[in-house]
């Protein structure tokens, strides 16, 4: 099955959105859930674990999802906000780690008539996902083992297993590539592995090079 990050997915009853991140377990590169988006309200994102989709039919390519909207509302939520103060992390406990974070709303300050004023709260947009997993989205960087960075992660193909076969790159955008990226499946062999929000090559630069329509630097 081919998971392309930003196909729409569909349930049963209707669309619900499109996938926005692939969260994988490291040490087997077994994927375990998909971060779907609502069309709108992404506070409603949800965690769907990966045995409730299959590949949708025709072009372009969508997921099926194993139950209606409303079931999928009910896994259990992607995202959610925090207010931290100033050098404050946040913490996940128990079953869920944090995954990318980003300010959402602007540091609150102490009054105008403080001569100290300093930052007290802001708010943070945070991923979740399992504890000891990663999640993967359109955005994590692709890179060689001497630092490269030959493109993002455009998605992934699952074996019968649900382990990741080979990593689609989408190349990085250049004059020569056009204003259209390039797409090239990477089999995992030639993988080192995945970590928060980016994958690694075996390959050096140099090697690499052999992939069809890789832009220099």
């Amino acid at each position: 099955m081919l998971l392309e990050l930003g196909c729409r997915v569909d349930c049963t009853d209707g669309s619900f959105g499109t996938l926005a991140e692939i969260v994988v377990e490291p040490a087997t590169n077994r994927v375990t859930h998909l971060v779907v988006d609502p069309d709108e309200e992404d506070w409603l994102a949800r965690l769907v674990p990966v045995e409730r989709a299959e590949a949708g039919a025709g072009e372009p390519r969508t997921i099926k999802l194993a139950g209606t909207v409303a079931d999928v509302r009910d896994y259990p939520a992607a995202r959610e906000a925090a207010y931290l103060r100033l050098g404050e992390f946040p913490v996940e406990e128990g079953e869920w780690d944090v995954g990318d974070q980003s300010v959402v709303a602007v540091p609150l300050y102490n009054p105008p008539n403080d001569l100290e004023a300093t930052p007290l709260e802001f708010a943070v947009a945070i991923d979740r996902v399992p504890s000891g997993e990663v999640s993967l989205r359109r955005t994590s960087p692709v890179e060689t083992s001497d630092g490269y960075r030959v493109g993002e992660v455009g998605g992934v193909a699952l074996d019968a297993k649900h382990r990741i076969g080979h990593l689609v790159v989408a190349l990085r955008r250049t004059p020569r590539t056009g204003p259209r990226r390039q797409h090239v499946a990477v089999p995992v062999s030639a993988l080192v592995g995945v970590m928060p929000d980016k994958a690694t090559l075996l390959w050096t630069k140099d090697e690499a090079a052999d992939l069809p329509d890789l832009p220099s630097p």
